[in-house]
């Protein structure tokens, strides 16, 4: 405590609500409690900024049919260094950049359990029960919503529980 003077903790403590800011055996608490927050919070920081990174990769992805953890894996196997941070640019700004080196990273990283999805349209999805189309009659009848039933009172001489 003796490299920190009464005037830079007093400084320090500018903007704080109440005695915080005016009485000294106060300020010093909230102070280097405010410091241990900001410690905590520049790694923070630097976490859910890599998380947002993710999140928009995982969308560009998901755009073409690949998931996020396919694609790492394959632009590491592939021996293509770029950061999360380089990726997540690539996809928001140059989607067909980002489309390149996906395909080349597929190409090159041949990702176990790949395989095309079936591409299907509109008439054989009915077909095989995939959507249904027409009226909801027969098998294809939802669930009906139950019954709603209020309870009944044992004995109408009793107040009930709201009165």
């Amino acid at each position: 405590m003796a490299i920190w003077s009464k005037h830079k903790l007093m400084r320090l403590s500018r903007g704080y609500y109440n005695r915080s800011k005016n009485c000294f055996r106060i300020t010093i608490r909230r102070v280097f409690k405010a410091l241990q927050y900001q410690y905590a919070d520049r790694r923070i920081k630097k976490r859910e900024v890599r998380t947002t990174w993710i999140q928009s990769i995982n969308a560009a992805c998901r755009d073409v049919n690949m998931n996020y953890s396919r694609f790492i894996y394959s632009v590491n196997r592939s021996n293509m260094n770029f950061d999360r941070k380089i990726l997540a640019n690539l996809a928001q700004y140059e989607p067909y950049t980002f489309k390149a080196i996906l395909d080349e990273a597929l190409v090159q990283a041949n990702p176990p359990n790949m395989r095309k999805p079936d591409m299907i349209d509109y008439k054989e999805a009915i077909q095989r029960k995939l959507l249904y189309f027409g009226p909801f009659t027969g098998d294809n009848q939802p669930v009906k919503d139950k019954e709603l039933k209020f309870m009944q009172m044992v004995d109408k001489n009793q107040p009930d529980w709201f009165g």
